[in-house]
């Protein structure tokens, strides 16, 4: 009853964040993941990511149809399988809704830092310092320091929206949710 009582809110989920600096090395890190696993099932926040994948799935011989809509997921896919987020929803809550009845405690989700979430909040920037530093870019990114950025912006986000619209893309969500 008295857990965290003074200590921080602990999330309801361990996100993990893989993060590459751009969408083609993120594309072909699954890519990679995808044929070495078939028990991989992919989530997709948004129609646009869905039908992405799914072509590139199909242009490497993957079947396509371990890429699932998050609208039309439910647990009983979940059974035995890993689950791999194709992006971040721009809002923490509807993550935490979708996830809430999944036995899960562990969420991977794969980014890269020119999606509109992170374009949204200055990544260029962090991509350039990236480069300067000689990451290459199909190096990833994992740290608990990205996955709280993520949470801190999902935040920020969530105090900007008064009314949700819907949209296709991340990018069309920002700009009819934010701009």
């Amino acid at each position: 009853m008295f857990n965290n009582l003074f200590g921080k809110k602990k999330d309801k989920f361990d996100f993990s964040d893989v993060t590459f600096i751009s969408q083609k090395a993120k594309t072909n890190a699954l890519l990679k993941i995808a044929k070495a696993n078939k028990d991989f099932l992919f989530i997709a926040w948004f129609p646009d990511t869905l039908h992405f994948y799914k072509d590139c799935f199909s242009a490497n011989d993957i079947d396509p149809e371990r890429i699932i809509d998050a609208k039309q997921f439910s647990g009983f896919k979940v059974k035995e399988r890993q689950l791999i987020f194709l992006e971040h929803f721009p809002l923490r809550s509807k993550e935490e809704e979708l996830l809430k009845n999944l036995p899960l405690k562990k969420v991977t989700v794969y980014n890269s830092l020119d999606e509109a979430l992170f374009s949204s909040f200055g990544s260029e920037r962090i991509i350039e310092l990236l480069k300067k530093m000689g990451m290459q870019e199909d190096e990833e990114i994992k740290h608990t320091l990205v996955s709280k950025s993520i949470v801190n912006a999902q935040q920020k986000i969530a105090e900007k929206i008064i009314f949700e619209n819907s949209a296709s893309s991340q990018r069309e969500w920002i700009e009819k949710n934010i701009k």
